[in-house]
């Protein structure tokens, strides 16, 4: 059901394809929600500032690409310049030039791998997609391809946070 200004209500989220014909399959994985009405953490627009480059070993990367199964830095985690209160990182996820096909996955450094994805790709693709990470005391980057590595960029572009 839709609201006058063409919003969804009830609770449900409305897809489309917007192909002139044909069917797709598509897969929805659902990051969190706002509530109308109540109070909750706050959006910190910064930068975009760059945390992590792989290409070029800026962050805690080496200039390594990101191998099959492996997380992204040494430690594991990425060093962030956020406040000890965020409860989420807004970052853009770019992968760049991968070997094989595969999907990342982006999660607190204190948490378990997720078994969803933040970002699919394709070999040889360079292709970004906007995150939000729950917060950690950082974040673990996940290369889920069948073989071979990408290259990664992170770009924060804010943060969530109580106050």
């Amino acid at each position: 059901m839709r609201d006058d200004a063409g919003r969804s209500q009830g609770g449900k989220v409305d897809f489309r394809n917007g192909g002139t014909s044909g069917s797709l399959d598509a897969i929805a994985d659902i990051a969190g929600y706002f509530k109308a009405g109540t109070s909750g953490a706050k959006y910190h627009a910064v930068g975009p500032v760059r945390l992590l480059d792989t290409r070029s070993g800026q962050g805690e990367a080496s200039t390594h690409a990101l191998s099959t199964g492996t997380p992204i830095a040494k430690t594991g985690t990425l060093a962030l310049p956020l406040p000890a209160s965020y409860s989420a990182l807004v970052a853009n996820l770019t992968v760049v030039s991968p070997t094989a096909n595969g999907y990342l996955s982006a999660y607190p450094s204190n948490g378990s791998l997720p078994n969803v994805s933040n970002l699919n790709f394709l070999t040889g693709q360079t292709i970004p997609n906007l995150a939000i990470v729950p917060s950690g005391s950082g974040v673990k980057f996940y290369n889920a391809s069948t073989s071979g590595s990408t290259q990664l960029i992170v770009d924060m572009a804010g943060y969530f946070s109580a106050n």
